[in-house]
């Protein structure tokens, strides 16, 4: 073998190994999660008679499904409201393609009867 052959060789050999080596970070860096929301349902606990302390007199239990169709695991910022104000928030881990199902309750200080909550996904990142 002449020795430009060899050189082309060894480049082809060089550029194989680094391309090798350097696939994972870059997979790694390129791909993204995407959560989304796809079911809430939100239970409201009624009112307990009684002192506020130390229990809360009434609760609200937010059952959901977080999906993340993206290619890397992803964490998401999950908001709960009733009537127009944050109650709690919590951090979910979704993993890359899967469903996870979620839960959370909270107490409140006062009785609403006819409160409506809901729960949304506030913003994602990648894990």
């Amino acid at each position: 073998m002449t020795r430009p052959r060899l050189a082309v060789v060894a480049v082809i050999i060089a550029a194989l190994a680094i391309g090798i080596v350097a696939a994972p970070p870059i997979r790694y860096a390129i791909v993204q999660p995407n959560v989304s929301m796809v079911g809430a349902d939100v239970t409201i606990w009624y009112c307990r008679p009684g002192p506020v302390a130390p229990i809360p007199p009434q609760f609200y239990r937010f059952d959901f499904r977080l999906q993340n169709t993206g290619d890397a695991d992803g964490y998401a910022r999950v908001d709960f409201i009733v009537n127009g104000s944050e109650i709690g928030r919590g951090i979910y881990v979704v993993p890359a393609s899967q469903v996870v199902n979620g839960n959370a309750t909270f107490g409140v200080a006062d009785c609403d009867l006819y409160a409506t909550g809901s729960v949304f996904v506030h913003n994602f990142w990648k894990a």
